[in-house]
């Protein structure tokens, strides 16, 4: 059976064939960038496809009382519901800046839900947060894969630089072989001796492409 490229593939195989050729399956190049993707994705710690997050199935988070909440999938394209304890809440504001970085912010802060401690005291346990926070909205970017069709209304287009490292360690990824970024330790000839050492996010990108994607304002530092 075919491979094919996963929903959050961040180029497609048009792109990396036409520089390298027929050297590689369709397969083979097709596996290398979905392996890419979420290679880069688990770098930047975020999904950058473009998704529809509903009021049934919110994205949630804790209130920790700052006034900026960070959410997922950015850029906003538009914010549907936002709840608070279950009860919908309209004190947060946009900015074109803001939605471009995943940002709703709420001057007032947004609050915390704390359990409370199990003695007389009934304090708030602050070591405890709810998932009190709600929202539904449409956001992230309009991935290659998907250029064949018309983008969706108010979507980005994901940042060509950032194909370009999708593209360069989809590449990396056909020409590497099996387990070879993963070796700490050789010995030839004559005692042949191979030590594979553990891996990480992030472990099988490049120094260059993680260099491009520190500067991206989109990489998780925030949290």
């Amino acid at each position: 059976m075919p491979v094919t490229l996963a929903s959050n593939a961040l180029t497609v195989v048009a792109a990396v064939t036409e520089r390298t050729g027929t050297t590689y399956s369709n397969d083979r190049v097709t596996r290398a960038i979905n392996a890419a993707s979420n290679a880069i994705e688990d770098y930047l710690g975020r999904p950058l496809g473009y998704a529809t997050i509903t009021a049934d199935d919110p994205e949630e988070h804790q209130g920790l009382g700052y006034p900026t909440l960070w959410l997922i999938r950015a850029p906003i394209v538009s914010i549907t519901s936002v709840k608070i304890d279950d009860v919908a809440d309209t004190e947060w504001t946009r900015s074109d800046a803001w939605d471009a970085l995943g940002k709703l912010y709420r001057a007032s802060g947004w609050p915390a839900s704390p359990a409370t401690w199990n003695d007389v005291t009934r304090d708030p346990d602050f070591g405890s947060l709810a998932y009190n926070i709600k929202v539904a909205y449409v956001g992230g970017h309009y991935l290659p894969f998907d250029d064949d069709g018309s983008p969706p209304a108010g979507a980005t287009r994901l940042p060509y630089h950032i194909e370009e490292v999708a593209i360069n360690e989809a590449i990396a990824a056909c020409q590497r072989l099996p387990n070879a970024n993963n070796i700490t330790e050789e010995v030839t000839p004559g005692g042949w001796r191979r030590k594979y050492g553990g891996s990480s996010a992030g472990d099988s990108l490049s120094a260059d492409s993680k260099r491009i994607l520190d500067r991206f304002p989109l990489k998780v530092v925030h949290v």
